[in-house]
């Protein structure tokens, strides 16, 4: 189980009671409460049922809550690597393909003018400012 699906389940079962109270009810310290609901630590499995019990839920139900959390969470990545695939690739999109080649054009225009005018790039300092 990842800890960010088991720390949105236990953000969605506290709903507005306090970490605080939540992880009393446990047993658990309220830093350490913190550390798995933010997903920074997984659990064993004699935690997980506490983290149930401080829910007040079964151990089932909240294994439900992090499977929702799971596909949710599967679903989002899925959604970002269409979109971050069909932006990357300018040639699936005419749109992109021209905008893509007019900006190379300006940049090579852009960099034969800075020529023109005897503009040379500086090199890097190397006194550390």
């Amino acid at each position: 189980m990842n800890p960010k699906d088991l720390g949105k389940a236990m953000k969605k079962l506290r709903a507005e009671r306090p970490q605080k109270v939540v992880a009393a009810r446990a047993n658990i310290s309220p830093s350490n409460w913190s550390l798995y609901e933010n997903g920074k630590r997984p659990p064993n499995l004699r935690t997980f049922a506490r983290i149930a019990q401080g829910l007040g839920v079964t151990v089932e139900v909240l294994e439900e809550e992090c499977q929702r959390a799971r596909k949710e969470r599967l679903l989002s990545e899925q959604a970002f690597a269409r979109m971050t695939e069909a932006t990357s690739e300018p040639d699936k999109d005419p749109m992109l393909r021209a905008l893509d080649e007019h900006l190379q054009g300006l940049a090579y225009h852009l960099r034969m003018a800075l020529l023109t005018v005897g503009y040379a790039p500086k090199p890097p300092r190397t006194d550390g400012r």
